[in-house]
């Protein structure tokens, strides 16, 4: 899944995401409707400009970009092809089409939020 990003991409994490590199958060909502602990999906980035995780069946991996203004964009994500309940396919389904349009993020408190024309779409905290 690729998204374009009207910042220019940066060799370095800016210093903004820094406290995020490493980390795994664990997704808490998509497009504002919670979603139970039970339903796992994450995200961790790398120093590396790599990101990685859990999308509730499949894990997946690729590239981001992103600046210290609150830009980011996701490159092409690989994915594995398990199959799974038709429920968890349905929403593995969603978040990978909300990582698609994410175009920026914020810090919440304790929640990473990822958004797309400044409204949320994916919010996250460390488990």
């Amino acid at each position: 899944m690729q998204h374009g990003c009207a910042a220019p991409p940066v060799t370095d994490p800016p210093s903004a995401l820094l406290p995020v590199n490493g980390a795994i958060w664990r997704l808490t909502s998509m497009a504002g409707t919670p979603v139970s602990a039970e339903r796992e999906a994450t995200i961790s980035f790398g120093s590396d400009l790599r990101v990685s995780g859990r999308s509730f069946i499949n894990q997946y991996g690729g590239s981001y970009t992103c600046d210290d203004a609150g830009n980011m964009a996701f490159g092409p994500l690989a994915m594995t092809k398990m199959g799974g309940p038709p429920e968890l396919m349905a929403m593995e389904q969603d978040f990978h089409q909300l990582l698609s349009r994410v175009d920026g993020y914020s810090f919440d408190g304790r929640s990473l939020v990822l958004t797309a024309g400044g409204g949320e779409l994916l919010r996250f905290m460390q488990p």
